[in-house]
């Protein structure tokens, strides 16, 4: 925004306007009504996750503008002009790495020219002798260049590009569908140390290491908890080892319910929403067909999750005990087909 106000003067005046013509913020934002499509989905918390980002971010520009009206004018810095250069900055920020795992974030030219691929693990910019430098997909003559911005959700994708991205008929191995631990259970059992808040989540291939490190932290007895409590080790094993096979039900009993719950919950079924994208109702309005897609493939990866704790809880019990406890409240595995986006 800065820049901009600066007009011809500014050093970065040709690239700043050419983000501004090439990703008009309208070019990814998304309607109230696709976000409404959303809405029951833990996609709909994602797209919130963003606004919340959005509005504690134009608090914090305005304490500055505020502090500093002589070099920010309230004419031009404007809500509504803050939003937009948001808008262009998640559309076309990248997070580059260098070899030595070092990272930044930046706008870089030529690379916003790029689509983002929601497949694609080629990333857009890496960072070689502390020069940016840009990466593509392999392609053929005349095909559109594209790559990877950033290691992002479907979810996490519409929030940033709308549909402007390429989203790839193949799973994206970033979709999840994280899970929060009511506050008081999560400082008290001190469940951060299982690994990072944002990997505690179902995944297609079941729960994460995190996710299954926290419940069997928080399922703990006393005399569990004093035995692994003062072990940062201790503690990270179980993202693999089970405490005891009583506290192991219970963490099965819990992973159960939640996503049958959460299956359950839904406003809509898989097949309503299959019916909806096949019945090219939605055609004229692609935001809205595209997060019923997302929704769509977030209840397919429920199922597929649900699927794959079974099978773990079954490797992880073994069968008889498993039969036991969970037999008559369990569906049988189903077959998740893939939904092309």
């Amino acid at each position: 925004m800065r820049e901009r106000a600066k007009g011809g003067v500014s050093a970065y005046a040709p690239f700043v306007e050419s983000l501004y013509e090439h990703t008009p913020a309208r070019a990814v934002e998304t309607s109230r009504a696709a976000r409404a499509r959303l809405e029951g989905h833990a996609a709909a918390e994602t797209m919130r996750e963003y606004e919340r980002d959005a509005e504690d971010g134009w608090r914090a520009a305005r304490r500055t503008f505020e502090t500093f009206p002589s070099i920010f004018s309230v004419h031009e810095f404007t809500r509504a002009a803050f939003e937009e250069a948001l808008a262009i900055v998640r559309a076309n920020s990248f997070e580059a790495r260098s070899e030595d795992g070092t990272r930044a974030r930046a706008l870089v030219p030529m690379a916003h020219l790029l689509l983002h691929d929601t497949g694609s693990e080629v990333p857009c910019v890496k960072i070689v002798d502390g020069v940016f430098v840009i990466n593509v997909d392999e392609h053929e003559e005349g095909d559109e260049l594209s790559c990877s911005h950033g290691d992002y959700s479907d979810a996490e994708t519409f929030a940033r590009f709308g549909v402007s991205a390429f989203y790839s008929a193949e799973k994206n191995a970033r979709n999840k569908i994280k899970f929060a631990f009511p506050s008081e259970i999560y400082s008290m059992k001190s469940l951060d140390r299982c690994g990072s808040v944002e990997n505690i989540a179902f995944t297609d291939a079941g729960a994460t290491e995190e996710f299954m490190c926290a419940l069997r932290l928080a399922s703990a007895n006393e005399t569990e908890w004093a035995a692994i409590s003062k072990s940062k080790a201790s503690v990270r094993a179980l993202r693999k080892k089970p405490l005891s096979e009583e506290s192991e039900i219970a963490v099965y009993e819990a992973l159960f319910a939640t996503l049958t719950e959460l299956l359950n919950s839904y406003p809509s079924s898989d097949n309503e929403d299959e019916r909806l994208l096949q019945s090219r109702t939605l055609q004229s309005a692609p935001d809205e067909e595209r997060a019923v897609t997302i929704r769509l493939r977030e209840k397919r990866l429920a199922l597929s999750s649900l699927n794959a704790v079974q099978y773990a809880g079954r490797q992880q019990l073994g069968g008889l005990l498993f039969d036991k406890h969970f037999a008559d409240v369990l569906p049988s595995p189903v077959n998740v087909r893939q939904t092309n986006g």
